[in-house]
């Protein structure tokens, strides 16, 4: 089964996005199966793309987010 990741964010009236996340590495350091990693704008984003087969969608990264700025979903 496949996972999907969403980062929460603001809509800005420039048309720009404002992300919740500030890259604490919180959801990095926690998961139990290394799935996830910075990218260019240390954002979170999975290893293997995204949607992730490697997840486990056990949501350890979105229960200890504390901006709540990471979701994941079935896909």
């Amino acid at each position: 089964m496949a996972f999907n990741l969403t980062l929460n964010y603001t809509e800005l009236d420039d048309d720009k996005k404002k992300y919740w996340c500030k890259s604490c590495a919180i959801c990095i350091e926690i998961c139990p199966v290394s799935c996830l990693k910075f990218n260019k704008m240390r954002l979170p984003e999975f290893t293997d793309g995204d949607p992730s087969e490697k997840c486990t969608g056990c949501k350890q990264c979105e229960k200890h987010c504390p901006d709540l700025a990471i979701e994941i979903d079935k896909s």
